[in-house]
């Protein structure tokens, strides 16, 4: 069996073009959320996150 490795890496505002991609992609956000985000809030969704890492 292959062993594989997993990189997890906080979230930054640096992700924006990337979550972009994901939040505003209709195939992905409508099959699972319903709604496709807009570019605010992509912004505010990383600024939620990365506010909680500072709380938790």
């Amino acid at each position: 069996m292959e062993k594989t490795s997993l990189t997890f890496k906080k979230i930054s505002t640096n992700d924006f073009h990337f979550l972009k991609s994901i939040l505003q992609s209709e195939e992905l956000m409508l099959l699972g959320w319903g709604k496709i985000y807009t570019d605010e809030e992509v912004e505010g969704w990383i600024n939620k996150i990365t506010q909680q890492y500072q709380e938790y």
